[in-house]
């Protein structure tokens, strides 16, 4: 945990990254999964189409919003989540480079989304954070019960919480090594299946126009 309560105007590695803004999806509301609910763009492997987790990401997010792959720079993946449901969710992130640009037109699968947002990464650099607040929850998880932080930031009418807020920060916290009074990365061995971790020599350069 590399947190220094000294520091509460968390830094840039670099200072393009201040353009960067995360993307989501507001799942559609008659999903019996998760309806209504935010989340990433992503979806089950299929192992007839599927070789890797990587081809799962981007088949799934062209079908959800129409972001094509070519559109796409893979950085690589997170560790492997496990949902409550025993679901098994390893994050793959990559960079749309130039999201305003007519490479990406969204195209929404209105069966499976209702809306997609972006979120700059400054909303998240502070800490405290006013937009911030967590709870602590029973997590079952192979016959045993996990107390388990959830954490839950409110932008605008949405709400980011769940999975999807620990994955925000541990992305935050990966790849631009933002630290947080309310999050220890270290508590993640709970929950976290290992796998090859993605850190922040993954980033390319990004051009200061993005």
């Amino acid at each position: 945990n590399n947190n220094n309560n000294n520091n509460n105007n968390l830094k840039y590695k670099n200072e393009s990254y201040k353009y960067i803004n995360i993307l989501y999806n507001k799942r559609a509301r008659n999903l019996k999964r998760n309806g209504d609910e935010v989340c990433f763009p992503g979806g089950m492997v299929d192992d007839s189409i599927d070789k890797t987790l990587e081809q799962t990401a981007l088949r799934e997010s062209k079908e959800e919003i129409g972001l094509d792959e070519k559109n796409v720079v893979v950085l690589g993946k997170l560790n492997a989540f496990y949902a409550e449901s025993g679901i098994q969710v390893t994050p793959v992130v990559a960079l749309i480079p130039q999201p305003q640009s007519p490479l990406f037109q969204p195209h929404l699968n209105s069966n499976e989304v209702q809306s997609i947002f972006h979120v700059p990464l400054n909303f998240f650099n502070f800490d405290p954070n006013p937009f911030h607040f967590s709870t602590l929850y029973p997590f079952h998880l192979h016959n045993s019960i996990l107390n388990i932080p959830i954490h839950f930031f409110s932008y605008h009418q949405y709400l980011i919480f769940g999975l999807t807020a620990l994955i925000t920060l541990t992305i935050l916290n990966a790849l631009f090594s933002f630290s947080f009074s309310f999050f220890d990365p270290s508590d993640l061995s709970l929950h976290v299946l290992k796998s090859p971790p993605l850190s922040s020599s993954s980033i390319p350069s990004i051009p200061s126009k993005l």
